[in-house]
């Protein structure tokens, strides 16, 4: 793979680089309360004591891997209810345009696709007042074993070093995916209303049969996209299904990988 550190040498948003953090989040708010912190301004921190992820849930924080918090622009999409894939698309694509292989398990995990997909990382969207906040986490050096996993995890993890031989520290990857990630904004016309038909060419298992575990109870199809809402699309053999929240795996049958045969499908 090519060098994911980017050549530009343009002017960069501030950084906040700091050591150890109770939550990079946290520290983020902090900054843009003392009027420290501007759109695409950001903070890092060498590790964090509660870092956390989707739910709420303690994220896995040793030193070695990157731990961001980026104020986003107050405009739309990130204003809306599709904030998080939204989001999550402008960081698969920036992860991509700097040589890594990677996609979007909608809504808010970076994946690669290469062999057995594994999650590299995640994406927590937080708004506070009139603040508006990603949290990004990418595993560089290290990731949690497969038994450190929650017993319901859908994906096992990856790191960069592991998946691409990528050798690089947290602060590089950070200053080359600011870059990248205003590029790739600024490269999308009409962003803010077109960005749910780009999300297609990063989508992890576009037009594969996958099943949604939701409170209302399982949906299964096949994913076709996302809609301008940010909710998940199914073809379902009742039409097609929105989903705006819950897990999402793919489903295997008994004569298919992909689900195309006959079989009774199950959750991976």
């Amino acid at each position: 793979m090519k060098s994911c550190e980017d050549t530009d040498t343009g002017s960069l948003p501030r950084i906040h680089e700091l050591g150890e953090v109770d939550s990079v989040l946290d520290s983020a708010y902090t900054l843009a309360g003392e009027g420290n912190l501007s759109p695409w301004e950001s903070v890092t921190a060498v590790s964090q004591r509660a870092g956390r992820g989707q739910m709420r849930r303690n994220w896995y924080s040793p030193e070695g891997n990157l731990y961001a918090a980026l104020m986003l622009p107050p405009l739309p999409p990130f204003t809306c209810d599709c904030a998080a894939p939204a989001f999550g698309f402008l960081m698969a694509k920036a992860m991509n345009m700097l040589g890594m292989t990677v996609r979007l398990k909608w809504p808010n995990d970076l994946v690669t696709p290469l062999g057995e997909p594994r999650k590299l990382g995640g994406i927590l969207l937080e708004e506070r007042g009139s603040f508006i906040f990603a949290g990004i986490g990418i595993n560089i050096t290290s990731h949690p074993s497969d038994d450190a996993m929650r017993t319901d995890h859908v994906l096992p993890a990856t790191s960069l070093h592991s998946a691409f031989s990528l050798h690089i520290s947290a602060q590089k990857l950070w200053s080359s995916l600011v870059r990248s990630l205003i590029k790739a904004y600024k490269e999308e016309d009409n962003f803010a209303t077109l960005w749910h038909e780009a999300i297609k060419d990063y989508l992890l298992w576009l037009g594969r049969p996958v099943t949604i575990a939701s409170h209302a109870g399982p949906v299964e199809g096949i994913l076709t996209g996302v809609a301008p809402d940010g909710a998940l699309l199914l073809e379902t053999s009742g039409g097609l299904v929105g989903c705006s929240s819950g897990s999402l795996a793919p489903l295997v049958s008994s004569t298919d990988v992909y689900g195309t045969g006959k079989g009774d499908a199950e959750r991976i």
